[in-house]
């Protein structure tokens, strides 16, 4: 902490992929506030904006009536992947799917058993086609415990994904509450089934919140966004040298 501290001295900007990155930078710091930014990370709103192929959503639910509700995150504690699969016990009509690997599958694996939804969560493995998997879903869920900026749920809104997610820094400033999807509590599978319930259950729903997170995707978290702020903040700095 002490390094850091000393390092501070000489670095002109810091910048954070979140408010709540920044506001560490500030508390934990000591860093003024002046001297940072909040630069949100952007996405290829192209790559993330395509058809599923055809069969894929038939290759995860044999049933393709029931509502996909489609993860994609690290298996690793950080993510709340065991309130996930607590909350699926609660939701008997939707098929939960989960894209990566991690040091938590093993014991995913035995309260997956436990629960008794082995047939209803899918652990996909790692995936090199998120993008058509996203395309293949009805909704994305990520109930992680913290985080910076999730790319994932941005990911999943640029495909026009409506997203249930936890009411957390990082998260918050993706997610608009109400508009883009439903923030919940953090590691509360009940209110996380009752959000995936009201989505999975409201076609119209899920397709109102979906358009607003592309448009909201586009508009604020794109790459060309994400660059356009870092030359804006690059051209500061540079005009503060002359």
């Amino acid at each position: 902490r002490m390094k850091q501290r000393m390092q501070a001295a000489s670095i002109d900007m810091y910048v954070g992929v979140a408010d709540g990155v920044r506001d560490h930078v500030v508390t934990d710091l000591g860093v003024d506030r002046r001297r940072t930014r909040t630069i949100h990370n952007g996405v290829d709103v192209v790559r993330f904006n395509q058809p599923a192929p055809d069969g894929l959503r038939r290759s995860l639910v044999l049933d393709t009536a029931w509502p996909l509700a489609l993860t994609v995150a690290r298996l690793h504690e950080q993510k709340g992947l065991e309130h996930l699969l607590r909350a699926a016990a609660h939701c008997p009509d939707v098929i939960f799917a989960i894209a990566g690997e991690g040091p938590q599958r093993l014991e995913l694996e035995r309260l997956r058993k436990q629960l008794g939804v082995e047939n209803r969560v899918l652990l996909l493995g790692h995936r090199t086609d998120v993008p058509q998997l996203l395309a293949a879903c009805d909704l994305f869920v990520l109930p992680s415990l913290y985080e910076g900026l999730p790319v994932s749920v941005l990911e999943a809104m640029a495909c026009g994904k409506p997203v249930v997610a936890s009411d957390i820094p990082g998260t918050r400033d993706a997610v608009v509450d109400g508009t883009t999807g439903l923030l919940v509590p953090p590691a509360d599978p009940s209110a996380l089934a009752t959000a995936v319930a009201t989505l999975s259950r409201d076609g119209r729903l899920r397709e109102r919140m979906g358009r607003a997170g592309r448009d909201h995707v586009r508009a604020n978290f794109s790459i060309e966004a994400m660059a356009r702020r870092i030359q804006a903040l690059y051209d500061e700095l540079l005009e503060r040298s002359r």
